[in-house]
């Protein structure tokens, strides 16, 4: 069996090496709006990393609980892997595919313009 999970294993490795989002990244309008997505990713990021000192430092309870902590960092988690599928250009086609219009933003428009936007639903 471990034979197996190492063989499988060297098979990821391979994929991974071999994987490659560059040529996405030659279209600079992509680039720019990556880049805004990065910018708010990485405050928020900063953000979650700098709760942990409020969970463990006894002068700021009872604030934030570890249980309340652990949701806002699954939440962090969450937010990166959107951030990993919109540069694959899954979330689009999630919208689409789930029947939202597209138009104003780069695209969008309906639903999902408005959320965008800010406006909700």
């Amino acid at each position: 069996m471990s034979r197996r999970i190492k063989e499988d294993f060297d098979n990821l490795c391979d994929f991974f090496k071999k994987y490659s989002l560059a040529p996405i990244f030659e279209e600079k309008d992509f680039v720019k709006q990556i880049s805004t997505y990065h910018k708010k990713y990485y405050s928020y990021l900063v953000l979650v990393i700098e709760l942990k000192e409020i969970v463990d430092n006894a002068n700021y309870a009872p604030c934030m609980s570890q249980e309340q902590y652990n949701y806002v960092l699954e939440s962090c988690s969450d937010v990166g892997q959107a951030l990993f599928l919109v540069t694959h250009g899954f979330l689009p086609k999630f919208f689409r595919a789930a029947g939202f219009g597209f138009g104003q933003h780069g695209g969008q428009s309906g639903f999902v313009s408005r959320f965008y936007a800010g406006q909700g639903g």
